[in-house]
């Protein structure tokens, strides 16, 4: 699957002070910053754009109705944050602490995640198109009542994450590994391969209400 990367600006200009940056100007463009912390910080509405963030520590912060647009987030701690009702657009998220992520009701499109852990991230009611998770942990991820297509699940590993309700077209889990999930019927469209249909048979009975014995 082609997704759109992100590319950078031939020059980009250094933030010392991030979150200073954002009170001020309310948005991040053509810019690049390393080891800023802007933990629990709120600003919402604010924009990001062609720029290059390492080492971000966003722990907590809220930042809903974000609009995120050529991106790229390496080695960065973003666990609880609010990211709710955004747009994300060719955007990579790398090497990242993802756990807890909020990004219910939001659209994301070209996007990335790689070895990133999304345990109990937030996706419920998103829009997820041209969305590849590789090498992720996703356990007990909620994807409630979204849409996915063309989207990838490569080697990253399902456990108890939470397809109910879901529209799926064109996508991918037959390189993942599936521990468990919730919401069979959400993957109706997608692709699995043949050994994981087989794991996937005590889940059919048990929404279907078959009783099975060893």
């Amino acid at each position: 699957m082609n997704v759109a990367k992100p590319t950078m600006p031939a020059e980009l200009t250094d933030i010392n002070d991030l979150q200073q940056h954002l009170d001020d100007a309310e948005s991040l463009i053509g810019a690049k910053a390393d080891n800023q912390d802007i933990s629990f910080f709120e600003q919402p509405a604010v924009l990001f754009s062609d720029s290059s963030l390492e080492r971000l520590d966003a722990t907590s912060a809220k930042l809903e109705r974000a609009t995120i647009s050529n991106i790229i987030i390496s080695k960065s701690l973003l666990s609880g944050l609010n990211l709710s009702q955004s747009g994300l657009n060719r955007t990579t998220i790398i090497d990242s602490r993802c756990d807890g992520l909020q990004l219910q009701i939001s659209k994301l499109k070209n996007v990335q995640f790689i070895n990133c852990k999304l345990d109990m991230a937030n996706f419920r009611h998103c829009n997820l198109e041209n969305v590849i998770f590789e090498e992720c942990s996703l356990k007990d991820t909620d994807y409630y009542g979204s849409t996915l297509k063309n989207v990838v699940f490569l080697r990253s590993e399902i456990d108890a994450t939470n397809f109910d309700s879901c529209k799926m077209s064109r996508t991918d889990f037959t390189r993942a590994t599936i521990v468990s999930l919730k919401g069979l019927s959400g993957l109706k469209g997608a692709d699995v391969s043949a050994e994981q249909l087989i794991g996937l048979a005590p889940y059919m009975a048990q929404e279907l209400g078959i009783k099975y014995s060893d």
